[in-house]
């Protein structure tokens, strides 16, 4: 065995077993060490950044970290954008960069640039493997192998190996694995990891429990928030204590909840009906000047939202996560607890009996939800033959098919979704990249998820399709990733309105003279030629039956889908306007005076 083959064997058995690689030279020990692992899976595409961004997938996915290979100089840097996102979001990531041996470096060598730490603070861990010698243990490497893996997974982000190889690249140090000293002997003999991490558990303390229980007790008017959570197990038991509590749950799009939310089951509770509020930020942000509508406490479990209503305003706020980060950005947060899945159980099970006239408050939401509900229903009838912006992202979900999962780009198709998509028990997984929250790899991290879900079937047995929903601009951003889409049997479903139709949302468009060149930048493609290069099916539906229509026998077939919805802008713009006018109106005791437009806030962050 040599040194790059005892990196692949441990990342293995330390659950890390699916490969993202772009060729390259340098990477060669690394890459035959793969291909030779019979326990081993990889998927090679030309392209690290979107290989990189596959990776971000699988683990988004899986709940399981995979391993980037990459061969030295720029190709390491391709790899940036996609750690940044894993690091802000908390997303485990195992970076191997192959490099030059440490006498070429600062001599002018061909692709030879500073790699070491070249990741800065983006990532938990980073350490520098030297080029094999005989006199180093091997064991050194499994325990690197094994720390880098616990570092990911524990500290919840990419880490980074940046391993030295000298030529020959197709061979390096062998160790004998008939002489090995006991230790290596027993480790070969084995299945399991040279060091084993044990996980740690981090419980709520009893000071932390009575501080939340008393600002519930002293709380008229609180909310539940469910932010992205990096285990959802514990989702189901924060949204049945809500409900005996009779605290309203806001559900963002990266929570899944807000897409698949059901009746809570449990017996005891006064009212059967769900606690869950689908539609708080189409009603928060078309509420007028309704001041009904605002909290005196907001506690958040999970990560950052999608909304940002309530970032700013004079409630109380508590955050609740695994990761230790400040999770703050309008510096408000009165209470900070970090707890794991079981902490988070056991935190929820000392919260029953917090509240005690808060039923008027359920009340008031849920009868505002209903009324948005209606609104919705009368006007999808009206919609049936011409397609829109929020008529897609409000039948997308329910369109998806159980088990699968749904993949969003950002910018304005997920605020679209997050603000307009129809609940129900979907059962859909939904993944979207908020850490950054940059538009570039949303095709590749599609694929990376559908490997990620691989294996798994919905009750009729069909395995798990991923559909990605994004705008045109961000798919600018990711062609060549769709020379991955048919291996993952993508069906992506890209909203075409002609440049970057979000800055209409910001005040720099009211200067005429340079909005539209300099942020929309209309470029006037279409992505049918782009389907036939990659060999992609090709749609571009007209109404939102033909949409509905072409996106299951999408769901049939194997292979890769390119629905393509073209939009005019100016003219959804003014249906949007009218759709926004007719919940402002029922959700004010006026009929005058509304707040038709979103903030610029409330578009932008």
């Amino acid at each position: 065995m040599e040194w790059p083959d005892f990196i692949v064997e441990e990342l293995v058995r330390c659950g890390v077993d699916m490969f993202y690689i772009a060729p390259g030279s340098r990477s060669t020990p690394l890459v035959c060490a793969i291909a030779r692992n019979n326990k081993t899976f990889s998927c090679i595409h030309f392209d690290e950044r979107g290989t990189a961004f596959a990776t971000l997938g699988y683990a988004r996915a899986n709940g399981k970290p995979a391993a980037w290979i990459t061969t030295s100089g720029t190709a390491v840097a391709n790899g940036f954008p996609a750690v940044i996102e894993a690091s802000v979001d908390g997303v485990s990531m195992i970076l191997i960069t192959a490099d030059r041996p440490s006498e070429l470096r600062d001599t002018g060598a061909n692709q030879t640039i500073i790699q070491s730490a070249i990741f800065g603070e983006y990532v938990r861990w980073n350490f520098e493997l030297p080029v094999s010698e005989a006199q180093v243990d091997p064991a050194f490497v499994l325990t690197t192998v094994d720390q880098a893996v616990h570092r990911a997974v524990a500290e919840m982000g990419p880490v980074h190996l940046n391993c030295m190889f000298r030529k020959p690249l197709e061979s390096g140090r062998s160790v004998e694995t008939g002489r090995l000293p006991v230790h290596l002997s027993n480790w070969i003999n084995s299945t399991l990891p040279y060091t084993t991490y044990a996980p740690s558990s981090r419980i709520v303390s009893d000071r932390a429990v009575e501080t939340l229980r008393a600002f519930f007790t002293a709380s008229k008017r609180p909310v539940v928030v469910l932010g992205r959570v990096l285990d959802s197990s514990y989702e189901k038991s924060i949204v049945e204590w809500a409900a005996a509590e009779k605290i309203p749950v806001m559900p963002d799009i990266s929570s899944g909840f807000r897409l698949q939310h059901a009746k809570s089951s449990r017996a005891n509770l006064s009212r059967s009906d769900s606690s869950v509020i689908p539609y708080w930020d189409l009603l928060l942000s078309t509420r007028g000047d309704g001041n009904d509508f605002l909290p005196d406490l907001i506690v958040q479990f999970g990560r950052g939202t999608v909304s940002s209503h309530f970032d700013t305003g004079s409630a109380k706020r508590v955050v609740i996560d695994s990761a230790p980060d400040r999770f703050d950005p309008g510096h408000r947060v009165a209470l900070r607890i970090q707890a794991d899945s079981r902490g988070v159980t056991d935190l929820v099970g000392r919260l029953y009996g917090v509240t005690s006239d808060t039923g008027s408050w359920l009340s008031f939401w849920q009868n505002k939800n209903e009324a948005v509900t209606h609104i919705f229903s009368d006007w999808m009838e009206a919609e049936a033959d011409t397609l829109s912006e929020e008529s897609v992202a409000h039948i997308l979900p329910s369109s998806c098919g159980i088990g699968n999962m749904l993949v969003l780009g950002n910018s304005l198709c997920v605020r679209h979704v997050n603000r307009f998509a129809s609940p129900g028990e979907h059962k859909l997984t939904t993944i979207i990249n908020r850490g950054a929250s940059g538009i570039d790899g949303t095709v590749a991290m599609g694929t990376g998820a559908a490997a990620g879900a691989a294996g798994t079937t919905d009750a009729a047995g069909t395995a798990n399709r991923v559909i990605v929903f994004l705008g045109d601009q961000s798919l600018l951003h990711d062609l060549n990733s769709l020379a991955m889409a048919n291996g993952a049997g993508l069906i992506v479903v890209v909203v075409n309105n002609n440049g970057g139709r979000i800055f209409h949302r910001l005040p720099v468009s009211a200067h005429e003279d340079i909005f539209e060149r300099y942020f929309v930048g209309p470029h006037g493609y279409s992505f049918k030629h782009a389907a036939s290069l990659f060999n992609i099916r090709y749609e571009a539906p007209g109404s939102v039956r033909a949409f509905e229509r072409v996106l299951q026998n999408s769901l049939q077939e194997d292979g890769a889908t390119l629905i393509e919805i073209k939009i005019d802008f100016e003219e959804n713009e003014i249906r949007r306007l009218k759709l926004l006018d007719r919940f402002s109106v029922a959700l004010s005791d006026k009929s005058h005076g509304t707040d038709r437009e979103e903030s610029p806030r409330s578009e932008s962050s």
